[in-house]
């Protein structure tokens, strides 16, 4: 907390202190809300856009794809099976096979081309 002066946002008297950036409490508070609400719409930007990519595909979130994999040991290559998914990451896939945020490129739905 910074000593009490002059908030460097709205210019008020801050008399019972400032934050790091010099904002008054309410200035503060304030800066926080606009950060969230934007937050929020980048991610629901995000979201939006990983829906679209899988309704391109004819694919929906929650439906189960695969993929084959090359082997890195064997020169054989493996069927891969996960979960198509939408999150702060946009479109990717779920997968026990290697848990993680797998691209969602190359994924076919299941039962679909086999």
């Amino acid at each position: 907390m910074q000593e009490p002066g002059r908030c460097t946002r709205c210019g008020a008297d801050a008399p019972e202190g400032r934050n790091t950036a010099g904002e008054c409490w309410r200035c503060h508070n304030l800066g926080y809300a606009e950060r969230k609400a934007e937050r929020r719409r980048q991610l629901d930007n995000v979201r939006a856009d990983g829906r679209a990519y899988w309704a391109s595909r004819g694919i929906k979130p929650g439906d189960r794809v695969y993929r084959y994999a090359g082997h890195m040991l064997a020169p054989v290559s493996m069927r891969v099976e996960g979960i198509a998914k939408v999150g702060a990451v946009g479109a990717y896939v779920y997968s026990s096979f290697q848990p993680g945020y797998l691209s969602p490129g190359g994924w076919h739905k299941v039962g679909e081309g086999e």
